[in-house]
């Protein structure tokens, strides 16, 4: 699916990606990217997506939190990885059940009580990113 925002005084072209569970009945094969060093080694090859393993604990909102909102109020930092990569996992985890299959497959890991509190954490993570200078809902 391919969606059209106006971002401050330009249009961007965003191509989003579907959820863990609809890329599964569409084939793809999802799996942890092994060895890994940074979060951001995505690869989708042959119909494999790969993904690096993300550990979830109780302070990884806070750091989370912490990293978007340096990226968002100081006008120096101007790379996007960490929001970037957030709205990544957001447009991939629609439900608990995406969670469910991530975490069967090696790419998320958590120890936060159970699959419906990671899908609320990322939702609440994404809920107000600000690109472009605009802050809006990638929902």
């Amino acid at each position: 699916m391919v969606s059209h925002r106006n971002v401050g005084d330009h249009d961007e072209e965003w191509e989003f990606i579907n959820c863990t569970t609809e890329l599964q009945e569409a084939g793809i094969e999802l799996k942890e990217a092994k060895g890994s060093i940074s979060l951001l080694d995505i690869k989708f090859t042959n119909g494999v997506l790969e993904i690096p393993s993300l550990f979830i604990k109780d302070w990884t909102k806070t750091i989370f939190k912490n990293l978007i909102a340096y990226k968002q109020y100081c006008p120096i930092v101007t790379c996007t990885y960490v929001t970037d990569y957030i709205i990544f996992m957001y447009r991939l985890i629609n439900s608990s059940k995406d969670v469910e299959l991530l975490r069967r497959c090696g790419i998320i890991i958590h120890w936060l009580g159970n699959d419906v509190a990671i899908h609320a954490l990322l939702t609440n993570l994404a809920k107000n990113v600000a690109r472009g200078g605009d802050i809006e809902m990638y929902g």
